[in-house]
């Protein structure tokens, strides 16, 4: 069921980072393609032919190629979405793919709320689970730029009340970088022993700790639930992913910020402008959020059982929608690609958007590189860096060939919810116009339609470059990442 497409007359409007998070382009009555600047080859850009008009006046007739072109990647996409949704009966799925930071495609798919036939919207409000993980790396990083943390030394450094671990009788080291990248050794949802235990198909999301209803009023309370567990191996030389490590880096961040984590990431969430961006609490009323389904062991959809996710906050416990997603995808690519040199202030800073780029480029980079030590053997294209996965999952070997584009995502698996947020975008971004007012092109005398315009103002951005994928189903465990990656590919050509 396909409920709401927008196509490009709603580019540039509907995603706030396109004109507020960062510096924004600006359109030209003079000039409303500005694509180029003077001396580019035209003819890279659009195919052209000349008639006779007005008296032999020579004007410059432009076929539609690149708005044809853009409803086929849209419409490609949105078969990607439903061959997805049929392939696992999701009860509902919302996608919002944005390009050089313009909204270019979203739509919602089946139902919000399957009992009160409530259809599917993009701005649906849902769990993102792990993906929270990237927001909670993305406020530590802004600590680590004032020099408040240096994720190299010991946890004991900031709460010193952390136990000293010891890994066969030898005292061992946990830092902040081994919780960021899951190879601190402290355990997901199982024990050290317990996996011999338990069924070789049992899913974790049936662990009786995934299913926690507890309210956990700190993060003091949440830590107790593993801090005293045995370590699955020394620190910093095996990879294992762990939702608990995330627990200790929200604690490190409430110790810095002298703030309770959940006051701090609120107002980190407003700081960054993602309006739809909220705890996963169960009283407050959140409007527009969805109700979750899982299956049983027959197959048949029925609502998710009730969790409290408060033990895991930083870990897992975030809800959003997928243009906050893209936004804060996209937020973080400007400050990527944003050389020292340029540090500009958005002229359009509206709704109380930070002004500057959030973090330096340099920062950023330090947490899209993958740690060699996250190599895993059955997936030669995956490495974890600081709350991010570098790679491309749709790669059979990362060292085969050069890569044209760099990826960075983090997929999400909660209790009655499924999510991907994906980015693709240049090795070497330079700076082309600096806004879409380029004087000196050729093809000031062809009226453009608004659809052509905003693909050409697409391409010719100039504060980011790249492509960034959202999807979040309703549904119990459910893998999204190679379709993201798949429709991010489709929209490649506009970058």
């Amino acid at each position: 069921m396909i409920n709401r497409l927008r196509l490009a007359s709603g580019i540039g409007c509907a995603f706030l980072a396109s004109s507020v998070v960062y510096a924004a382009t600006s359109d030209s009555k003079d000039n409303p393609l500005g694509a180029r600047c003077e001396g580019t080859d035209a003819k890279k850009l659009q195919k052209k032919e000349i008639s006779k008009v007005d008296g032999g006046r020579k004007i410059q007739k432009h076929d539609v190629a690149p708005k044809v072109k853009l409803q086929e990647s849209i419409s490609k996409a949105r078969e990607l979405c439903e061959q997805v949704r049929v392939k696992h009966g999701l009860p509902g799925l919302t996608i919002a793919v944005t390009v050089n930071g313009k909204l270019v495609y979203d739509e919602g798919f089946g139902y919000a709320d399957v009992e009160n036939n409530v259809k599917m919207e993009p701005n649906v409000i849902m769990r993102i689970a792990s993906i929270s993980k990237s927001m909670t790396t993305a406020m530590l990083a802004k600590l680590m730029e004032e020099d408040k943390i240096n994720i190299d030394l010991p946890v004991q450094t900031y709460l010193p009340n952390f136990p000293q671990k010891e890994v066969d009788g030898m005292p061992v080291v946990i830092t902040t970088r081994h919780l960021l990248s899951h190879l601190s050794g402290i355990r997901h949802y199982k024990k050290k022993g317990e996996k011999e235990k338990e069924k070789n198909d049992e899913s974790e999301m049936s662990l009786k700790e995934y299913l926690l209803k507890e309210k956990f009023d700190s993060i003091e309370k949440s830590m107790e639930l593993f801090i005293n567990d045995e370590l699955h191996h020394i620190p910093g030389t095996k990879y294992l992913y762990s939702s608990h490590a995330w627990t200790v880096v929200a604690g490190i961040i409430e110790k810095l910020a002298e703030t309770p984590f959940p006051k701090h990431a609120k107002s980190m969430f407003n700081y960054w402008g993602l309006k739809n961006t909220h705890l996963d609490e169960h009283e407050p009323l959140i409007y527009s959020r969805a109700r979750y389904y899982s299956r049983n062991k027959h197959g048949k959809l029925i609502n998710a059982p009730y969790v409290d996710n408060s033990y895991k906050w930083s870990g897992g416990g975030f809800l959003s929608n997928v243009h906050d997603l893209t936004q804060f995808a996209n937020m973080l690519l400007y400050c990527y690609q944003r050389q020292d040199r340029d540090r500009r202030v958005s002229p359009t800073c509206e709704l109380g958007l930070p002004k500057k780029p959030y973090l330096d480029n340099d920062t950023v980079k330090k947490l899209w590189t993958g740690d060699p030590r996250t190599l895993q053997k059955n997936n030669p294209d995956f490495l974890y860096g600081l709350g991010f996965v570098v790679g491309d999952i749709m790669r059979k070997c990362m060292y085969c060939k050069e890569r044209d584009l760099v990826t960075i995502h983090h997929s999400g698996a909660a209790v009655g919810a499924s999510s991907i947020l994906a980015l693709a975008f240049p090795k070497n971004f330079q700076v082309g116009c600096d806004t879409v007012d380029c004087r000196g092109c050729d093809n000031r005398s062809y009226q453009w339609s608004d659809d052509e315009r905003k693909i050409q103002e697409i391409k010719a951005a100039s504060d980011v470059k790249g492509i960034a994928v959202a999807m979040i189903t309703n549904l119990t465990d459910v893998s999204l990442g190679n379709t993201a990656h798949e429709i991010a590919n489709l929209f490649k050509w506009l970058i």
